[in-house]
């Protein structure tokens, strides 16, 4: 009686045997075996007395199954902007599974919002790679690659992601601005193209500008390059650019235009724009200064030479230089002449004259003059006590009056007398060096008045002395009592 039974299969190839015991039945059912491969099998009967004859080899086919692992060394290169060469190696044979038939491609762009993936798919089973075209320009895409046999495709490679190839700029730079800045110069202002049109990374600008006659490019076609610092590269869609386009003749048109560029070179340029530089302001007038000994200033001009516009006017601005605000003064176009009044001697002095068009005023002459020193034409003032003691006072003053000082003030003399003439310290001078205007005059005699006279000197010599001003010394007995003076 059969027991049991014992199968023997090997698969094609292999040098193992692998045996298999199972109780009586008229059917079994082998799992895990290898898709497409050839497996021969031999069948024995078991009884209490041990295994009997094996059958003959019986051979048969496993069918094909999908390939199990994708295919190997999948790399991805661009040769231009708008492609991607995508290679590849078959799977391992251990994993194809059955005939390759062919190989399919998924990508699809990672930015932006139309991310929809496509496939390409009856790729022929003997190529190894695949051009993948009418891409967009500098845009990055996701790749993946399957192997296919006639039960269906296998798993994806990993995905890889490339970027396609720059191009340069299929559209212009956006929002162009231009204005005159003056007679040699325009100023231009821009954004960088739109971001879908940039194809690259927008490594500068070229502002293209010529000069312009009746309508038609006259002389060379001048290029300013804008080159844009590495740390500005990141788009910034508000970001603006400015040029200022100078060495420009007054009073002419010129077309401007703005492109930018990539590492491939140009983009496309902005729509031409024509603008004019304005008229030349005028040069400057020629004047002369000339003190006089009245304490005035006489000044004469002549206008600019060739003024390219007609001249409608004077603006002259003139004063001490340690005195502001100076003084404005405008003239008519037939004035040539000015008589500056209140000159003082001693001090620095300013003239600044220009003529004015119709654009503005033009670039100044300027003339300092310095008057020569006198002796002060007037006295310290204010002459007050800050304190008195029986036997010192302590006084104050405000310097000569700037108009009458003829200079520079650089010491003071204060000379005191006893109104009674008394004892030997009746009389007495101190000096004063500037930039002090204050002096305690000690020795004095207690309760005892003093007449006092204060003058200024400059380099060349003293100016009058102040009317005398009374101060009365404390009592021996009242030191710090409130004092009181009077003027002579």
């Amino acid at each position: 009686m059969i027991t049991g039974y014992e199968l023997v299969y090997r698969r094609s190839g292999d040098n193992e045997e692998k045996k298999l015991n199972f109780d009586p039945t008229s059917s079994y059912l082998i799992k895990n075996l290898k898709p497409f491969s050839s497996y021969t099998f031999q069948l024995a009967a078991r009884s209490k007395h041990g295994i009997g004859a094996y059958t003959n080899e019986v051979t048969t086919d496993t069918p094909q199954t999908q390939p199990s692992a994708p295919p190997q060394e999948v790399t991805c290169s661009s040769p231009s902007s708008t492609s991607i060469l995508v290679s590849w190696v078959p799977p391992l044979a251990e994993f194809q599974n059955g005939n390759i038939t062919g190989y399919s491609i998924q990508y699809s762009v990672t930015e932006g919002d139309n991310r929809t993936s496509q496939q390409v798919s009856r790729i022929p089973p003997e190529s190894s790679s695949y051009l993948l075209e009418n891409l967009e320009k500098w845009t990055e895409y996701g790749i993946t690659v399957r192997a296919l046999t006639e039960a269906g495709e296998g798993p994806e490679s990993l995905q890889l992601l490339v970027r396609t190839d720059e191009d340069v700029p299929s559209g212009p730079p956006r929002d162009v601005v231009t204005q005159a800045v003056n007679s040699s110069a325009v100023r231009v202002v821009w954004r960088a193209p739109a971001v879908e049109q940039q194809h690259g990374q927008v490594r500068g600008y070229q502002v293209h500008y010529v000069k312009m006659n009746y309508g038609e490019p006259t002389g060379p076609n001048l290029i300013k390059d804008i080159l844009i610092d590495d740390s500005q590269w990141e788009y910034n869609e508000s970001a603006e650019y400015e040029v200022v386009l100078g060495e420009l003749q007054a009073d002419t048109a010129y077309s401007v235009s703005v492109g930018a560029y990539t590492a491939k070179g140009d983009g496309a340029r902005s729509k031409s724009q024509t603008l004019c530089t304005t008229l030349p302001l005028p040069e400057c007038p020629r004047l002369s200064v000339s003190p006089t000994p009245t304490g005035t200033a006489q000044l004469q001009w002549l206008p600019p030479p060739n003024p390219p516009t007609p001249l409608l006017g004077y603006r002259l601005t003139f004063g001490r230089l340690d005195v502001l605000p100076l003084t404005v003064v405008e003239f008519p176009a037939k004035e040539k002449s000015f008589t500056a009044q209140d000159i003082h001697k001693g001090a620095s002095y300013v003239f600044r004259l220009s003529a004015r068009n119709k654009i503005g005023y033009g670039e100044e002459v300027v003339i300092e003059v310095t008057t020569p020193e006198d002796v002060p034409g007037g006295y310290p003032e204010n002459i007050l006590s800050k304190g008195a003691s029986a036997s010192s006072i302590q006084l104050v003053w405000k310097s000569v009056p700037l108009i009458e000082q003829n200079g520079k003030i650089v010491k003071y003399s204060v000379q005191y007398r006893d109104v009674n003439g008394r004892g030997g310290n009746a009389t007495g001078e101190a000096v004063v060096t500037v930039p002090e205007s204050s002096v305690t005059l000690e020795g004095l005699s207690a309760d005892t008045v003093y007449d006092v006279r204060v003058c200024a000197f400059t380099a060349v010599g003293a100016g009058p002395y102040s009317p005398g001003v009374q101060f009365r010394t404390q009592p021996l007995d009242v030191e710090g009592r409130t004092h009181t003076h009077t003027h002579s």
